[in-house]
């Protein structure tokens, strides 16, 4: 059992599986467009916009973290927009119309 756990939480080649490595590819895929779409929003500079760019495709870790608690900290929550949709006054106009 403890070789067994070893072996997952390691780098060996036998743990790279195809298909894991793709979907994990797709997901980081969707967070950079989730970002990228979300910077189009904001109200800064075209300058800030490309170094948030750069961060967020060179550093996808520490680029995300960094413009996530960025955007908590200015409470902009337009990152959240791609995921949960319209805000709920924005969807009862729309039922309304």
């Amino acid at each position: 059992m403890r070789e067994t756990l070893f072996r997952f939480f390691t780098l060996e080649p036998m743990n790279a599986n195809p298909m894991i490595l793709w979907i994990m590819a797709g997901i980081w895929v969707l967070l950079v467009v989730n970002c990228i779409t979300s910077l189009r929003h904001l109200t800064i500079g075209v300058g800030a916009r490309w170094a948030w760019l750069l961060i967020i495709v060179l550093l996808p870790i520490v680029g995300m973290t960094l413009y996530l608690l960025r955007c908590i900290f200015r409470a902009d929550y337009s990152f959240l927009k791609f995921v949960l949709g319209p805000p709920k006054k924005v969807q009862r106009e729309l039922v309304k119309d």
